[in-house]
């Protein structure tokens, strides 16, 4: 449900991926400070009713994911409340953006972990960002006082961060890889019985493990080529590909516009280039060929756009579905339902893509 309402708050043009965290861990407010938590079931944050202060460190990779050049549009991080006092204290708890690497570390501790274990060589801990050599140069992580993102947190359940600020976040993180180092978690006040205990990467329960919901643009790809005819609204129906050639990411994404509304569309594909004006008695040209495959039909929407996420893994043929391979070239173009001024069909341009 929560992916499926994060796809529908996106602007059309958006893709949606999830990312897992990359790392996660917990800061330990003790004397000594060689205490931690980097591989345990939980990250904590919050000050806990022995004064104790908590704050959770936790980074994602989107550049291991997202084509170089995209445009990330709203980022949200969701993670599972597991533990809350029993006598609940609502609590604002922040992300800040972290200035220094750290370590995920070994440490693992026993029973619900709220006291962490002794560190060792990789853990964070409240006075270093890395044992045995990286130290913060404020106990208690070096971060931007300013928060990306805030929210109220009450008893157990399901929370989420996000904004503007956190989408900035991300983007640089994207296009500056060596410079992300994620975000500490923190209550506001650290007041009393504000510690929360949240699920981690490492958790049992895949199913509340953290997460970065990402709505991105991916980069224009391919070449658009083959002449359009004008439509019954006056335009020519353009076709755009968004993404990456990488045929192992599998992350290719078709967008029309200036189609006329609510009418049947088809996607057809092959890897031939070919020029068939007015086929099957329609407007346009056909710039498709060889084993042509076809796409279930698919209605323009109320502003005259479709949006389709190709599987790279089974592109439609006359033969059935198939792979595309490295060093591949498919066509793409799309045949739709037109007016003009009579009933009868039209074509986009076309699209080439060829894979790497």
């Amino acid at each position: 449900m929560l992916l499926a309402l994060a796809a529908l708050a996106a602007p059309l043009s958006a893709q949606t991926a999830v990312l897992p965290a990359a790392k996660d861990a917990t800061l330990y407010q003790r004397i000594n400070g060689q205490w931690a938590n980097g591989a345990g079931n939980s990250v904590h944050a919050g000050r806990t009713n022995t004064n104790g202060r908590r704050r959770g460190l936790i980074a994602f990779d989107p550049a291991s994911v997202l084509p170089a050049g995209s445009t990330i549009l709203g980022a949200t991080l969701v993670l599972e409340c597991t533990r809350a006092p029993m006598v609940v204290n609502p609590t604002v708890q922040s992300l800040h953006v972290l200035r220094i690497d750290w370590g995920e570390g070994p440490s693992n501790p026993a029973g619900p972990e709220g006291i962490g274990s002794q560190s060792g060589p990789g853990d964070a801990t409240w006075f270093h960002a890395e044992l045995p050599n990286q130290t913060w140069t404020s106990p208690g992580g070096d971060f931007d006082p300013s928060p990306s993102a805030s929210n109220t947190i009450v008893d157990e359940g399901t929370y989420s961060w996000s904004g503007g600020t956190m989408t900035g976040d991300v983007q640089h993180w994207l296009e500056n890889p060596s410079e992300n180092f994620g975000w500490i978690l923190r209550s506001d006040l650290e007041v009393q019985r504000s510690a929360r205990r949240y699920a981690s990467r490492q958790n049992a329960d895949a199913a509340i493990h953290p997460r970065l919901i990402l709505n991105f643009e991916g980069p224009a790809i391919g070449q658009v080529d083959c002449p359009a005819a004008l439509n019954s609204t006056g335009a020519f129906g353009r076709l755009r590909a968004t993404g990456t050639l990488d045929s192992s990411a599998n992350l290719v994404r078709l967008s029309t516009s200036d189609l006329p509304a609510s009418q049947p569309t088809i996607l057809i594909t092959g890897q031939l280039e070919v020029q068939v004006p007015f086929a099957g008695g329609g407007q346009g040209t056909l710039c498709v060929g060889g084993d042509l495959g076809r796409y279930p039909i698919q209605p323009s929407n109320s502003a005259g756009a479709t949006v389709r996420d190709l599987n790279l893994a089974s592109i439609p043929t006359s033969d059935g579905p198939a792979s595309v391979l490295p060093g591949e070239t498919w066509r793409f173009q799309l045949w739709y339902r037109d007016n003009n001024p009579t009933l009868t069909s039209n074509f986009t341009e076309a699209v080439e893509l060829t894979f790497l």
